[in-house]
Parts: structure tokens; C-alpha cells; sequence
């Protein structure tokens, strides 16, 4: 599909213009509230390794003590460093708007979005996978009979899994040949559910080759 219809172009390259007065948030306001986020992680790790040095003070041997006094002052000074630029990031978030117009971005910070035809079209493909997908898990009801999920993760652990093509001319066949999964049961259903797809008789599209899907494992 990428090579004949240009999905990949379809997908990226189709836009149109948004509404410049559109209101947007501010990717300013998200970056230093980001960084705040952060930056509050670390002051609260800085603080928890030091409250548990000093509760453990009582506990250290007299030659350990200062080694344990130097290590309390390192977390200190981080305590205090980390508190400081902490409310820096407020300071500086406080003279920004959480949201602003698009017109007040810079030009180079300025987007478009895909067209709607484009994310229609991109749209109806996910959908189609999903059904296949769908589709497919509901063969497995006699394995996973009480759990969706589960049938769901064998598809996807299958699609992610290598696979060798075998085109046979003479034979009309296209073999998909499928590579041992993590556990003997996963094996096992792969070989129940190629048994079943192998019963449909498919032939690959465009082409007079019957598909054949079959489990190196057995």
C-alpha cells in the first residue's frame, strides 16, 4: 500500500489551515509545568533519602558518622537547590497564559492539521485492522472463552511475532510460515488457529496463490 497507492503521503502530507485565532495551549506554559513535575520528583526523593538518614542516625557507628554528616549536607544543598529552582519555574509560569491564540505563536512554531479526508481515510484503515483483529480473537472463544483481553494479546503477540513468506508458483500456494511463541500453550492455539484459517481456502489478493499459514512448532 505504500508503494502503489502512497499511503505514507496520504497519511502526512494532505493538511489544511487552522483557525489562527484558535485557542490553543500554551507549548511555553506545558514545557516549564513539565519541568516543575520534574523538578518536584527530585525534591521529593532529595527529601525521603534525607529523613531516612536522619532517622537512622541513632543506628551509625561512631566512625561512620562523618561520612554520614557529609552525606546529609549533599542532600541539604539539594533540598535547598532543588526548592529555589522550583520556584523559579513558578515564577516564570505565573507571566504565562495556559492557553493562547495561534496567531501569537512564533511563525516557525505555527501548524496545520491533516485534512479531514485524510484522517477519515486513516481512520476507516484502523477500523478495518481492528475487525480483523476482532474478527480473528473471536475464533479463540473454546481457549479464552472468559477473557476478551487475553484473545486480544495472542493476535497482537502473533502480528508481532516474525514470520517466513514461501511463494510456490508451481504449487499456487503463498505460505506463511510462523515462528515458536513464548509459551507451549500459545504455540499450541497457533496451531489450532492456522488448522482454521487454512480451512477458508484464501486466495491472496490480486494473485492466484492460496494462502497457507502454518506454526514451525509441530
Amino acid at each position: 500500500m505504500l508503494a502503489d497507492y502512497s499511503l505514507d503521503h496520504i497519511h502526512q502530507y494532505g493538511v489544511e489551515e487552522i483557525d489562527l485565532n484558535l485557542q490553543i495551549p500554551n507549548p511555553e506554559y506545558k514545557m516549564i509545568s513539565y519541568q516543575l513535575k520534574k523538578e518536584r520528583e527530585k525534591l521529593q526523593r532529595a527529601r525521603a533519602q534525607l529523613l531516612k538518614k536522619v532517622k537512622l542516625d541513632s543506628e551509625e557507628m561512631i566512625d561512620q558518622f562523618a561520612k554520614s554528616i557529609e552525606s546529609k549536607a549533599t542532600l541539604v544543598i539539594e533540598v535547598d537547590t532543588k526548592t529555589k529552582l522550583i520556584e523559579q519555574l513558578l515564577t516564570q509560569r505565573k507571566k504565562l497564559q495556559p492557553k493562547v491564540k495561534l496567531s501569537e505563536l512564533p511563525v516557525d512554531k505555527q501548524y496545520t492539521k491533516l485534512k479531514t479526508e485524510s484522517a477519515y481515510f486513516m481512520s476507516t484503515l484502523k477500523m478495518i485492522c481492528y475487525r480483523a483483529e476482532t474478527s480473528t480473537a473471536n475464533l479463540l472463544d473454546g481457549h479464552y472463552s472468559k477473557f476478551i483481553e487475553e484473545k486480544r494479546m495472542f493476535i497482537k503477540n502473533i502480528i508481532s511475532t516474525p514470520v517466513d513468506l514461501i511463494v510456490s508458483h508451481e504449487d499456487k500456494t503463498l505460505t506463511v510460515k510462523l515462528y515458536s511463541l513464548n509459551t507451549p500453550k500459545a504455540n499450541e492455539i497457533a496451531r489450532y488457529l492456522c488448522s482454521t484459517l487454512n480451512d477458508t481456502e484464501t486466495i491472496y489478493p490480486g494473485t492466484n496463490l492460496k494462502l497457507i499459514f502454518k506454526s514451525v512448532v509441530g
